[in-house]
């Protein structure tokens, strides 16, 4: 490994790239002899060998393409070439080099027929090199080359250009002549010759921000400005003008644009990037992401993000920043290379040449230069293969090595992105940052008690995944829920409706609920199967995340990590969230929304808890109980200020209210893609609120709000009886085993809980500003509207309340100051209480006696 101290000398950071080097006469002779003395030999070494290789086949298809293509332009002309070729996915720009080649080859013998073809992307591959030399400065220093040589002796270069064939090189060039133009401040010619970029590869156009503010940073007028667009539109026209034939330049342009762009439709062709790691390789990007919005809307709304990053980055620092004009022209072709859709795996290959051409005043692009051409190697060569995989697979190599590919060209974004202006440290150095790294982070968990959050975080999911695909078929309303997010899966539209009939037996669609937690479980069971352990593994992620939360809600609203471990402790010894967590229905979601939503109101993010909270009633609208806590935390925190500002303070609890409003309509985007109507959707809130309201339904296992408190209310979820005969004897009965399934509570807690939230009612009543009135009210908010409503109820509906009991337990618990070791006893005995139900809350089968 090269360290810092052997790179070799270049002009210091503060000598801006490409300054204006002209000189009088005298010097520019000088100039050019110092250019055939050292540049010239090492441009005819690297063209040498890119001759010898250029007459290998190289990628028969792709290559044989050209040929026929360029011999198609010289034989019937330019006119007539797209009629000949509809399907023809390139612009006029490098069809005009093929056509040029296709005259040339005509008049040789076949044998230079595939050097004639890659010729002109040798020929560019120089004058890349060429450019990045100048770049060094006006030295003497024969260390000038090394430079321009890691570009030319680059293998993904001579592999790309020399054998594959391809045009990326020529491109590329193209594009740096046009920053360099742009550079010296010729802005007139930079616009024509971008503009030409553009009609070789239309990804170019990401330059474009770039090029207008360098232009404003450099103070160009408005005239001037329009002017290089009207030039740089013009020339991107007159490109198709000899290939309009009958029909105009400008309709000819918008129908190839289209036809190039739509050729691919794919959120990634063979390009490891962030939608391949997605496992989005060769699916057409308008798929919808958790069924609310589609890839394609992501990718520009990612790609959009990072240049307004880039391009205010470059505009913070004025005059001073212009040194970081290459770095952001990587720093747009890589963005736009990892989060864009319709990428192929060469359209990273202008952002390396832009590396090198940022090294003078960055060092750090020389390392990132070359873990990116690695990266960029791995990726063609692995895409070579594709056309060649019997039968055809969109998986283009080891999983662990293409995914270990794509996240490292994540890392290599988020470097440019972020400017980590470092030099690569030796070994000892890694292991010494690393290891007082690990030491930091490990005090930092240690400074709250975080190794015992660690261990109730593991002893939580634990029991959430333990046989979490057991038993494999749908357990009690997974008929409802775990179906419909399957048909959705499926790409079917008639669950959306409460008109329409499920096909299954024993199985019907679910409307009566807002659909968020039925579109998570879609994306799960796309990603992992129809299968039981599918549709559950969302739910078992966010029951470990309500444990989290739950500490964090106890440490924020209390200041003490002792309350919010002991309350995290109570949380994972109690079965009802541990059964909820282990089935796929929306409860537990709503519960991790409300919790979140909670948390982000106690740390004054008011409008994220907003978003939370419509999250929480788009999984159900028992979140709607939660929007009276979020105005108690509201003027909890707001109490000193209120009086002050009272039009501001309702405006914007009134666009919290509006938010929240938003959130919950986003999550029906998929019911209004399925072909729904307005009129539709307002049908189906009114069946909604008849069905909980109006029906007339009755269940062995319902039960009344006010019994849940002591425990009463259990819910028989599943059963399921076992004959295990393991060879027994003549007269040796058949043995018998059942497995269950309940919703219950842990007695002892829920007991103790609700003592806690009476002893919790005095000092509430004599400080209604203690942070434990926000408890109180949630624990309250949850359970007492259930006594009244008109509904059907189970003991599940409890659920929202107990994280609020918990805290009530554990505030009890620590500030009544008891003796440690009756807390002890406390968490002792409810263990054994779980230890006790557990077996029929994981479905284990039992000996019948």
């Amino acid at each position: 490994m090269r360290s810092s101290a052997t790179i070799p000398a270049m002009p210091e950071p503060s000598q801006p790239p490409f300054a204006d080097y002209r000189r009088p006469n005298g010097d520019r002779r000088l100039a050019l002899v110092d250019a055939i003395l050292t540049f010239a030999p090492l441009a005819a070494i690297a063209l040498v060998i890119r001759v010898l290789i250029a007459p290998m086949v190289g990628h028969p298809v792709d290559i044989n393409t050209f040929v026929t293509w360029g011999r198609s332009l010289a034989e019937i002309g330019l006119g007539g070439f797209y009629n000949a070729h509809p399907n023809c996915d390139y612009l006029p720009g490098y069809l005009y080099i093929l056509w040029v080649c296709g005259k040339i080859a005509s008049g040789l013998p076949p044998t230079f027929t595939l050097l004639i073809f890659k010729l002109p992307n040798l020929i560019a591959d120089v004058g890349i090199a060429w450019l990045i030399w100048r770049q060094a400065g006006p030295t003497h220093s024969q260390s000038r080359l090394f430079w321009p040589a890691l570009y030319l002796f680059n293998p993904v270069v001579i592999f790309n250009s020399a054998y594959w064939g391809q045009a990326d090189s020529f491109h590329a060039f193209v594009v740096l002549a046009g920053l360099v133009f742009c550079w010296h401040r010729r802005f007139v010619i930079a616009a024509v010759v971008l503009g030409f970029a553009c009609t070789v590869k239309p990804h170019s156009i990401v330059i474009v921000p770039l090029v207008i503010t360098f232009a404003f940073m450099n103070r160009v007028n408005m005239l001037k400005l329009l002017a290089c667009l009207v030039f740089g539109v013009g020339t991107f026209l007159a490109a198709f003008v000899a290939f309009a034939g009958d029909t105009d330049a400008w309709t000819l342009a918008l129908e190839r644009v289209r036809t190039t762009m739509e050729l691919y439709p794919f959120a990634t062709v063979n390009a490891l990037n962030l939608w391949y790691a997605s496992g989005k390789n060769w699916v057409d990007d308008s798929t919808l992401l958790l069924g609310l919005v589609s890839i394609r809307a992501v990718s520009i709304t990612l790609v959009v993000g990072g240049f307004v990053f880039l391009i205010g980055h470059l505009t913070r620092g004025g005059d001073e920043r212009k040194h970081d004009y290459w770095r952001v022209a990587a720093g747009l072709f890589l963005l736009t290379y990892f989060c864009s859709s319709r990428v192929h795996e060469r359209h990273v290959f202008p952002a390396f040449v832009m590396l090198l051409c940022a090294v003078p005043s960055w060092r750090s692009a020389a390392y990132y230069h070359a873990i990116g051409s690695v990266l960029c190697f791995m990726n063609m060569v692995m895409a070579w293969g594709y056309i060649y995989s019997v039968p055809r697979s969109t998986q283009l190599g080891p999983v662990a090595l293409t995914v270990g590919v794509c996240v490292s060209y994540g890392a290599l974004v988020l470097a440019v992105l972020f400017r980590l202006n470092i030099c690569l440290p030796s070994w000892d150095q890694f292991f010494k940052r690393a290891y007082d790294s690990t030491l930091v982070l490990a005090r930092r968990v240690g400074a709250y008690n975080g190794y015992w959050l660690v261990l109730i975080l593991a002893f939580a999911g634990g029991l959430r995944f333990a046989r979490l695909g057991q038993p494999e078929e749908r357990v009690f309303d997974e008929v409802y829920h775990a179906y419909t997010a399957e048909q959705w899966a499926k790409g079917k539209t008639d669950p959306w409706r409460w008109d329409t009939t499920a096909p299954d037996k024993d199985c019907s669609y679910e409307w009566t609920h807002p659909p968020l937690a039925k579109l998570i479980m879609t994306a799960s069971i796309k990603m992992f199967g129809a299968n039981a352990f599918a549709w559950r593994l969302p739910s078992a992620i966010t029951g470990v995340v309500c444990v989290l939360l739950v500490f964090a809600l106890g440490r924020k609203l209390f200041d003490s990590a002792k309350i919010g471990l002991l309350a995290a402790m109570l949380m994972s010894l109690d079965a009802l969230p541990l059964v909820m967590s282990r089935i796929a229905m929306n409860d537990v979601f709503c519960v991790a929304f409300v919790l979140g939503g909670a948390l982000a109101a106690l740390s004054r993010r008011h409008f994220s808890g907003a978003i939370l909270v419509g999250c929480a009633i788009a999984c159900k609208w028992t979140g709607l109980f939660a929007i009276p806590l979020l105005i108690v935390i509201r003027l909890h925190n707001d109490r000193e200020t209120i009086f002050k500002r009272p039009k501001r303070w309702v405006v914007e609890l009134m666009g919290q209210g509006v938010l929240v409003v938003l959130v919950y309509l986003a999550s029906y985007v998929p019911f209004f893609r399925a072909g729904n109507t307005t009129s539709d959707f307002a049908e189906l809130q009114r069946q909604m609120w008849g069905y909980h309201v109006g029906g007339d339904l009755h269940h062995d296992g319902s039960s009344r709000a006010w019994q849940w408190p002591m425990g009463e209310g259990t819910l028989w979820f599943y059963a399921e009886s076992y004959d295990i005969d393991s060879n027994p004897g003549i007269d040796e009965p058949f043995r018998k085993k059942k497995a269950n399934i309940y919703a219950m509570g842990n007695l002892l807690i829920w007991w103790a809980g609700l003592g806690a939230a009476a002893f919790c009612i005095l000092p509430v009543v004599r400080n209604a500003s203690t942070p434990l009135t926000i408890a109180l009210i949630g624990y309250l908010i949850f359970w007492v509207p259930w006594i009244v409503s008109p509904r059907i109820m189970f003991i599940y509906h409890y659920l929202p309340a107990l994280p609020f009991l918990y805290l009530l337990l554990a505030w009890s618990l620590v500030k009544s100051e008891v003796d440690v070791r009756f807390n002890r006893a406390i968490l002792g005995m409810s263990a054994v209480v779980l230890a006790i139900e557990l077996p029929f809350i994981l479905g284990i089968p039992l000996p019948v006696l």
